[in-house]
C-alpha cells in the first residue's frame, strides 16, 4: 500500500523558486491586430496595455516571444505606476528570465507593487522575507505581507499563511487555523492550497475524512496541481474512501506524471510493472522510472536499478 500523501508544505512554499506573476485581462482577440492595438494604446500611457502587452511577448502569446521586449514594457508600465506591470518585472529579476537574476530588485518591485495595491505582490514578498531571498529574513513581516495577500483575495496568501500556522513558526501552532487559510486559499483559486487541504484530511490532525480529502485533491488535480493528481491516484489505488480502482488511480498518475510530479511517474512505473489495471509492460515501466529518477524522487532512481537489474 503506497503512503496516502506525501506532506511538504513547509519546504515548497516558502522558498518559492518560481513566483507567481499577475495576469492580464482575458484577451478576446489574438494576433499581430492585437499587438497593434496594444502598441498604440501605450504608447498613449496606457500602462495596463503595456503591461498586457508585455505578457503578450514574455509568453509568446499572439506575438513572437520576446522577453527583453517583455521587461522594456513591464517596465514601462511599472514607471507608470501600474502595479502588475512591477510584480510581473520582479518575477523576471527574482527568477532571472530574459535579466540577470536579482534578488533585492525583485524584493524593491515586489514593495512598490504591494502598495500600489498588487496582492500578488504582497505575497510573493513575504515569500521573499519568510526565505530571506534578496532581504534580511523577517518572518514577523513575512506573516504581515501573507495576512495582507489573503485579505485581498490572493490564494497564495492565504495558502503561505497556512503553512506558518502548520509549522509553528512564529506563531502559535494551530492546525485548525491552517485547515481554514489552506480551505480559504483553495476557494480563492490556488490548487496548492486545496492539496494541503487534502492532506490534512487524510491525516488525524483536524479528524480523518476520506471523503473531504479527495473532494480537495480533484479540486487540486482540476486546477492543475500535479501532486493533487498523484494522490487522488494514491486513494484510487489504495481503496481509501471508495473501492480500489487501478484503472482510474492509472489516470490520474499519468496527469501527474505530465504535470511534472516525480512521484506520479514512479507510480505509475508501478502499475506497469505488475499490469495492475493496464497490460504489463516492462519497457514503459522503465521510461516513467527513468523519468522520475531525473526529476529527483529516489523511488523512481532505486526501482530503475532493480529493474536493469543492478545492485
Amino acid at each position: 500500500m503506497k503512503p496516502a500523501a506525501t506532506v511538504c508544505t513547509l519546504t515548497l512554499l516558502l522558498a518559492a523558486p518560481l513566483a507567481p506573476r499577475c495576469a492580464a485581462a482575458a484577451i478576446p482577440q489574438q494576433g499581430r491586430d492585437r499587438v497593434a492595438q496594444l502598441s498604440a494604446e501605450c504608447e498613449k500611457a496606457k500602462y495596463a496595455s503595456c503591461n498586457s502587452l508585455g505578457l503578450m511577448y514574455e509568453e509568446g502569446n499572439g506575438a513572437a516571444k520576446d522577453v527583453k521586449r517583455a521587461e522594456e514594457l513591464y517596465q514601462r508600465a511599472c514607471d507608470g505606476g501600474h502595479a502588475n506591470g512591477c510584480t510581473n518585472l520582479g518575477v523576471l529579476y527574482q527568477n532571472g528570465v530574459g535579466v540577470a537574476k536579482d534578488a533585492g530588485r525583485a524584493a524593491k518591485l515586489y514593495q512598490a507593487a504591494c502598495d500600489r495595491g498588487s496582492f500578488t505582490a504582497c505575497s510573493n514578498l513575504g515569500a521573499m522575507y519568510g526565505s530571506g531571498d534578496g532581504v534580511a529574513k523577517d518572518e514577523k513581516l513575512a506573516i504581515k505581507l501573507y495576512q495582507r495577500a489573503c485579505d485581498g483575495g490572493e490564494g497564495r496568501g492565504c495558502k503561505n499563511l497556512g503553512v506558518v500556522y502548520e509549522g509553528g513558526s512564529m506563531v502559535a501552532k494551530d492546525i485548525k487555523r491552517a485547515a481554514e487559510l489552506y480551505e480559504q486559499a483553495c476557494d480563492k483559486g490556488d490548487p496548492g492550497g486545496c492539496t494541503f487541504s487534502g492532506d490534512l484530511y487524510m491525516g488525524d490532525q483536524v479528524g480523518k475524512d476520506t471523503k473531504r480529502a479527495a473532494e480537495f485533491y480533484q479540486r487540486a488535480c482540476t486546477g492543475g496541481n500535479a501532486r493533487g493528481c498523484s494522490s487522488l491516484g494514491v486513494m484510487y489505488e489504495n481503496g481509501d474512501g471508495f473501492k480500489s480502482d487501478a484503472r482510474q488511480a492509472a489516470k490520474f498518475y499519468q496527469q501527474a506524471c505530465e504535470g511534472g510530479n516525480a512521484r506520479g511517474c514512479a507510480y505509475l512505473g508501478d502499475i506497469y510493472i505488475h499490469g495492475n489495471g493496464v497490460a504489463k509492460d516492462q519497457g514503459r515501466a522503465e521510461q516513467l522510472y527513468q523519468q522520475a529518477c531525473d526529476k529527483g524522487y529516489a523511488e523512481g532512481c532505486t526501482n530503475l536499478s532493480k529493474l536493469k537489474g543492478k545492485p
